[in-house]
């Protein structure tokens, strides 16, 4: 399986080292992003252009994380303060279980979120960033 990150960037522009491509390219996605963002956002894919996938950077940091070294100062802790500048709604998870994923509503929040959970046993990520809307209550799900 694979660590999955969509993103609805505000304005839309590339994030620094990637290339930003419409979520309606990986079909696999599209549910996803249907129940996860607002009707009718734009989501993209944060794509990579080094070559590497999104899962090598977050396999990195479960190793520092693991190796009580800090997960921040590996390629993918670069990432969401990039994706908070960008990218104020975005969610990041592990294979198909995108349903329920806990909220952070500010940078430090997804930071903090994000590391905890890189140090848990398993490693894998899971979290819907909207840094855009601090008060608004979590969508409904189905």
């Amino acid at each position: 399986m694979t660590q999955f990150v969509l993103c609805n960037p505000q304005p839309l522009f590339a994030i620094d080292g990637n290339e930003l491509r419409l979520v309606s390219y990986e079909r696999s996605l599209l549910e996803p992003a249907w129940a996860l963002f607002p009707t009718g956002a734009t989501v993209f894919i944060p794509h990579l252009t080094s070559g590497e996938s999104m899962d090598d950077r977050f396999t990195e940091a479960q190793h520092a994380a693991w190796e009580a070294k800090d997960s921040e100062t590996t390629r993918l802790g670069s990432l969401p303060p990039k994706l908070a500048r960008s990218c104020r709604l975005h969610a990041i998870w592990w294979a198909s279980d995108g349903n329920d994923l806990p909220v952070a509503r500010s940078i430090e929040s997804l930071r903090t979120e994000v590391r905890r959970q890189l140090q848990s046993p398993v490693g894998d990520v899971y979290v819907l960033a909207r840094l855009d809307q601090p008060d608004v209550p979590e969508p409904e799900r189905p």
